[in-house]
């Protein structure tokens, strides 16, 4: 008969494995289409995240990063030493060498851990079963026929407890597709970004939270009320264990036309909260 702390053994090896390989502090880097450098998020330091401002004198240059475009691995980089400049003083960014292809979103950290635990998944966006839950939030915000643009399907065990989220993120911006949006939208356009969840094992527990949204439902004219407001695009690059603490964070794009802003959002029990973020903006 297996004696009691036997049993407890392999946990008690994991658990401090994951205690030793998330030790030290590690950056975390998100590289948008088409830039020549990363934006510095911050970093996560025995396992508790640290903004980027805190981060940048630990960051020499001569770092190697682990490079993910969504889920898939690019292999490994050489970082540049943090610079900033204007108008964002506080935005500091990163040069990789080599860079990856300008197309691709790039999330790149020197964290040792499987940054992904769990399997990731990258569905395909076309003929989605998900564009009809996205058409009917759509709806209940006032759009009456909307054209759905799923950009991104994502499907992980975020949390470890057997239940999988699934992420959503739709954008329409007519004459739009990058990553920024137009100064105001017009009638019919949109962005949102999604998570639906199980709260428990009942099916009747299913969660849709909104990590953003963005609907312009009425044209604007000389006859309208209120001038329309900006228009704003979200969108979810990744899903990645960035702390070493075995949850996976995502990583989130939150951008108007003349700003945006980086975040690495954590599940804390109730919702989704901001871990790290970075930006520029007029």
């Amino acid at each position: 008969m297996a004696r009691p702390w036997t049993l407890l053994l392999p946990l008690l090896l994991g658990l401090g494995w994951a205690d030793t390989a998330a030790r030290g502090s590690h950056p975390v880097l998100v590289r948008l289409p088409g830039s020549e450098r990363a934006d510095l998020l911050g970093s996560s330091r025995d396992g508790r995240w640290v903004e980027a401002q805190r981060t940048v004198p630990g960051v020499a240059g001569g770092e190697h990063y682990r490079v993910f475009a969504g889920p898939t691995a690019l292999g490994e980089a050489q970082g540049s030493r943090p610079e900033s400049g204007e108008p964002c003083g506080w935005n500091y960014g990163v040069a990789l060498s080599p860079n990856p292809s300008p197309a691709r979103w790039v999330v790149a950290t020197t964290a040792p851990w499987n940054l992904q635990p769990r399997a990731v998944e990258e569905l395909p966006t076309a003929n989605s079963p998900y564009a009809a839950v996205v058409r009917g939030l759509l709806a209940r915000k006032g759009l009456r026929d909307p054209q759905v643009r799923l950009t991104r399907v994502l499907r992980a065990d975020l949390e470890g407890d057997g239940r999988q989220e699934v992420i959503l993120a739709a954008t329409r911006y007519a004459g739009r597709d990058g990553p920024f949006p137009p100064g105001h939208g017009e009638a019919g356009d949109y962005s949102l970004a999604v998570v639906r969840r199980l709260a428990s094992d009942d099916p009747a527990s299913l969660q849709t939270l909104e990590l953003g949204a963005s609907v312009t439902a009425r044209p604007s004219g000389p006859g309208a009320s209120a001038p329309q407001p900006y228009a704003l695009r979200f969108d979810v690059v990744g899903v990645y264990d960035l702390n070493g603490d075995g949850r996976m964070e995502l990583v989130f794009w939150d951008a108007f036309y003349e700003g945006y802003t980086l975040s690495v959002l954590e599940w804390d029990g109730k919702g989704f909260r901001e871990a790290l973020s970075t930006g520029c903006g007029a």
